[in-house]
């Protein structure tokens, strides 16, 4: 059965170096082969499988060959990414280039975390190359969809 509409949805780089929070409905930005460099949960810890629906479009399911991951290994995989994200703040900062924002730093339980993400993250427009200061920051840590 697929996740959709405003569920949130956690797309995380395999080493923890970028991430992403939005709504199950974006599934469409992240393509296909990005699987092989990000894992994708719930707000539940369950892990989603990036596919495409019998019209062609993306969508995501719960995997559930996969085990459920505790709410505190997330969390610790989110703060892990977020350190990294201030890592690359900081050297646009030292090459004297523009910084429009901070990197979020929520806290609360995995739910509470992933909404805060997702607020931070928002303003995500469908269309190629349209996004917030957040959502690009994490492009030009690694993350590639």
């Amino acid at each position: 059965m697929p996740i959709i509409g405003n569920t949130n949805v956690l797309a995380i780089m395999r080493d923890n170096q970028a991430l992403h929070v939005g709504w199950a409905e974006f599934a469409g930005h992240f393509s296909l082969a990005s699987a092989s460099v990000l894992e994708y949960y719930d707000q539940n810890g369950r892990r989603l499988v990036l596919l495409q629906d019998s019209g062609g479009d993306a969508i995501f399911e719960v995997d559930l060959r996969q085990p459920t991951v505790a709410a505190n290994i997330l969390l610790g995989r989110i703060n892990t990414a977020l350190d990294h994200l201030e890592d690359v703040v900081g050297e646009m900062e030292r090459d004297g280039e523009p910084i429009g924002g901070g990197v979020p730093r929520p806290t609360g339980t995995l739910p509470e975390v992933f909404a805060q993400l997702s607020v931070a993250f928002d303003n995500l427009d469908p269309s190629p190359n349209k996004a917030n200061w957040l959502h690009n920051l994490a492009h030009r840590a690694g993350l590639a969809h």
